[in-house]
């Protein structure tokens, strides 16, 4: 039956149309087939599909006999007659058939119908099997694409932690820029106060100088303060250039 069944699957998807002839049984079942001939497969036809024949012997309604030695497979079809009984030598493959009674049997007949039944039971069995078999692998499917939803999600959050990470640094240390440069006023007064105080003691030497009318040499410690007070001025203006140079870079990130 599953050769057959595979068989059918590749006509329909090679897209091969075959018209089936629908023919009954003497008990009024419907069968179905290509064409009456030996080699041909047979089916049963129930309301939703098609079954396979089992093996047996069947008389149809126009007094033929139809012999099947191979589930679903014509072996032979031939006349009832005097001369042709219904079970003419059947095969040693047939051997299991002799717990069958004859066709003519009413017996035999319950329990060729019963074979039918229980056929077409097995396979719809069999396909709710297979559709629970089928529910499962698409679960499983679906599983599995949950995980790779997951797994991508959880690469893209960190991608994302990692991408705002230098911009939360660079925001923290923007906060940090103060708004002005402490300590220079501090200095610039010192360094005044310096320059004036100077200037006083260079003023004290001069008045000496006119009052006793010779040159008088400048004090050791007036001279150092003097080349002190050059490198202060000196870093004065490095300092305030720095700081103008602070201010037009902190406008930016302000």
């Amino acid at each position: 039956m599953k050769a057959t069944k595979m068989l059918n699957d590749i006509k329909t998807l090679l897209n091969i149309e075959v018209n089936l002839e629908e023919m009954k049984l003497e008990n009024g079942t419907v069968i179905t087939t290509e064409s009456l001939e030996k080699g041909n497969e047979v089916f049963i036809v129930t309301d939703d599909e098609k079954v396979a024949m089992p093996v047996g012997e069947y008389i149809l309604e126009d007094g033929k006999l139809l012999i099947v030695e191979e589930e679903g497979i014509i072996a032979d079809v031939r006349d009832v007659s005097d001369d042709v009984p219904a079970k003419e030598e059947i095969t040693e493959d047939l051997e299991e058939e002799e717990e069958m009674a004859d066709v003519a049997d009413w017996e035999g007949m319950e329990k060729r119908i019963q074979n039918l039944e229980d056929a077409i039971a097995d396979l719809k069995g069999d396909k709710v099997e297979k559709s629970e078999e089928e529910e499962k692998e698409e679960m499983s499917e679906e599983v599995k694409e949950e995980v790779k939803v997951r797994s991508a999600r959880e690469k893209l959050y960190k991608s994302l932690d990692n991408s705002f990470s230098p911009i939360i640094q660079i925001e923290r240390l923007v906060d940090e820029i103060p708004d002005k440069i402490d300590g220079f006023k501090e200095f610039q007064d010192a360094l005044y106060k310096m320059e004036a105080q100077f200037q006083k003691d260079q003023q004290k030497v001069k008045d000496f100088e006119n009052e006793l009318g010779v040159k008088i040499d400048s004090p050791k410690s007036l001279s150092a303060a003097v080349k002190d007070l050059e490198v202060f001025q000196n870093d004065e203006g490095f300092i305030r250039r720095d700081i103008n140079e602070f201010n037009k870079k902190a406008k930016k990130y302000r």
